[in-house]
């Protein structure tokens, strides 16, 4: 069963709004506004929220911080953008609860919630590999703590995002290794297909 979009979701959707012209928008917090715009689907304010809360609460600054900065396109600094990376995770959570306060409940699926708890050694092992392909060991140390602390699931949208912003090359093993995975965890066909055109 697939998840509720065919596309990326939750904060990993949100840092791809932060492109390189982004301040054009105005501010961090600007961003994150129009991202929730009054017709975005309830279920995907869920879910950005749900990401936000666990990272802020669970993982340290410095791998929120790492994570984060891997992920968007730039010109987003801590401090500076943001005062720390859990502070604006709370931030980015908080702004999700405003949103969704005295909505009908978003009705997220099994599927939609899932954390691929079954997936964490596969997700480890794809993340453990990733210094092959010129990922920093400090962005391969964060991911695989959004693995253990937050949950494989969240740890291999991030892998994903991180490997689409670095342009890095890629071999076809890891790259049908990662659609398994994301197979197995109902990603939708176009979040894998984001990194299709770095194999080489």
């Amino acid at each position: 069963m697939p998840r509720f979009t065919e596309f990326d979701y939750g904060i990993t959707a949100l840092t791809s709004r932060f492109h390189q012209d982004w301040t054009n928008t105005g501010t961090p917090r600007d961003v994150l506004r129009a991202y929730l715009w009054e017709g975005q689907d309830p279920r995907a304010v869920e879910i950005l929220g749900r990401d936000a809360a666990c990272a802020g609460e669970k993982m340290s600054d410095e791998h929120v911080e790492t994570l984060w900065t891997a992920s968007v396109d730039g010109g987003f600094a801590f401090p500076g953008s943001a005062e720390s990376g859990t502070e604006w995770m709370r931030a980015v959570d908080a702004e999700c609860r405003l949103w969704l306060s005295g909505k009908p409940s978003p009705g997220l699926s099994p599927v939609d919630v899932d954390p691929g708890s079954a997936q964490l050694t596969g997700v480890l092992e794809v993340i453990g590999s990733l210094g092959r392909y010129a990922v920093d060991d400090a962005v391969t140390s964060a991911l695989a703590s959004c693995a253990r602390l937050c949950s494989p699931e969240l740890a291999l949208r991030f892998t994903l995002r991180v490997l689409s912003v670095s342009d890095v090359t890629i071999d076809r093993e890891l790259h049908e290794r990662i659609s398994a995975l994301g197979e197995s965890l109902g990603f939708g066909e176009f979040l894998v297909s984001d990194i299709a055109h770095l194999v080489q």
